[in-house]
């Protein structure tokens, strides 16, 4: 199911085959996503040594590992430190548990991998049924002489039903409950206003897309004061003119 760079036939078109999705979970972090019926779950260790912690919740809210044949094997549950934080993975995973009223206090996980597991080990899973799952890193404390630093885990999934707008069906969970949500159709721009303390998320549904970003203080605008930000704002203060992926700006 992986493929590399050299399958790349016109850059800048989606490599992956139609209803294959492709997911990171960071080290120390952790993803959630919705699973239907036979989809198909792989789930590589990029470096090795780096666990992974799985819990999983039926249609009903009940939490059920054996939808992906998997079985109770640890009672101390890593993912319910790690969405004790702040960072945004955390953030939008507690949206999505509260949406769908899901206790992560009565789940139960299960451990992959382990602590021994070679670079580029995988792991195979078919689901049985719909559910939720959230797939997780954990990250522990490095001693510099056994540098065994955490991981990030790759999660390739194949869609047992494929939905033909490749655009749009794999838009991520948001962080916060959107006020306003709006799909900018390609070739096109728009605008609109937000208050102090609002939060922003520009999405790139299937990647690969680049977006101009100009942000106006509308209380010069009264006075006829027009200072945009503009792009060298982002050089500022990210340190270079084109951020990589995962920079917060």
């Amino acid at each position: 199911m992986s493929q590399t760079t050299l399958d790349i036939k016109e850059p800048g078109l989606n490599v992956l085959p139609p209803g294959v999705e492709r997911h990171v979970v960071n080290a120390g972090g952790l993803t959630g996503l919705q699973v239907f019926p036979d989809d198909e779950i792989e789930i590589i260790n990029d470096e090795g040594n780096q666990i992974c912690e799985i819990v999983c919740f039926d249609k009903d809210g009940k939490s059920e590992l054996g939808i992906l044949n998997q079985k109770e094997n640890s009672k101390k549950s890593f993912i319910k430190e790690i969405l004790n934080r702040k960072d945004e993975s955390s953030l939008v995973t507690n949206l999505q548990l509260k949406k769908r009223n899901l206790d992560i206090n009565k789940s139960k996980s299960s451990i992959l991998f382990d602590d021994k597991t070679p670079s580029g080990e995988k792991i195979k899973i078919k689901s049985k049924d719909k559910c939720y799952v959230i797939f997780s890193a954990p990250q522990h404390d490095m001693l510099v002489s056994d540098q065994n630093p955490s991981s990030d885990l790759t999660i390739f999934i194949k869609r047992a039903k494929i939905v033909n707008d490749k655009e749009l069906s794999i838009i991520p969970d948001p962080v916060y409950e959107p006020n306003y949500e709006k799909n900018i159709d390609r070739e096109t721009a728009i605008s609109f206003q937000v208050k102090e303390g609002d939060y922003i998320q520009v999405i790139s549904p299937a990647g690969r897309q680049c977006s101009d970003f100009v942000a106006f203080d509308t209380r010069k605008l009264d006075k006829k004061i027009e200072k945009g930000l503009d792009w060298q704002t982002t050089r500022t203060f990210m340190g270079n003119t084109f951020p990589g992926p995962g920079s917060i700006s």
